[in-house]
């Protein structure tokens, strides 16, 4: 190891590690609930070293790990009919879904902890001003009036795998398999 990029290649090849897909049947036909599966250990992966986000997007990822991680999606990819440029899309659209829920929840986290309150001291503070443009603004005051004691982990895992089913649906119709 020669630099400090060297060790942060290692190390994000290391909790790369973490993230485990479900066993490859290739008699098993839920393609979808085996790449589920591999999104949310990936989403897991993500929250537990936050610091991975940024340098997912400035290392090659050629790691034994990393490479395992693509091959396993993409096998379940292809397994579902994909392939060529749709099988690269597919899995990109996966990726991305996971790394941008995580970003999406660690700043959302980040910023309760700034602010020293939690999900639902932060709709209080905002209440007041929400009541000012609800005239404005009627379905976001509603919908953030109904947010009230929010559970800011179950609320963000709610919506991560809504999303995911969403993005498997849309996969799913999509497919050539």
């Amino acid at each position: 190891m020669r630099t400090k990029d060297d060790l942060l290649e290692l190390a994000l090849d290391r909790v790369l590690g973490e993230v485990r897909a479900e066993p490859d049947e290739p008699d098993e036909p839920d393609w979808r609930h085996a790449l589920a599966a591999l999104a949310r250990s990936n989403r897991a992966m993500l929250l537990r070293h936050p610091w991975a986000l940024s340098e997912l997007t400035v290392r090659p990822n050629l790691g034994p790990n990393a490479l395992a991680l693509a091959e396993a999606g993409l096998r379940l990819l292809a397994r579902a009919g994909f392939a060529d440029a749709d099988l690269d899309a597919a899995m990109a659209a996966v990726n991305d879904h996971v790394v941008g829920a995580v970003i999406a929840e660690v700043a959302w986290r980040d910023t309760l902890a700034r602010m020293s309150v939690s999900g639902a001291g932060w709709s209080e503070r905002a209440a007041g001003y929400l009541r000012e443009v609800t005239g404005r603004y009627p379905l976001l005051a509603r919908r953030m009036a109904a947010t009230g004691d929010v559970d800011v982990e179950r609320e963000s895992e709610r919506r991560f795998e809504f999303a995911l089913r969403c993005l498997l649906d849309g996969l799913a119709a999509r497919r050539t398999g």
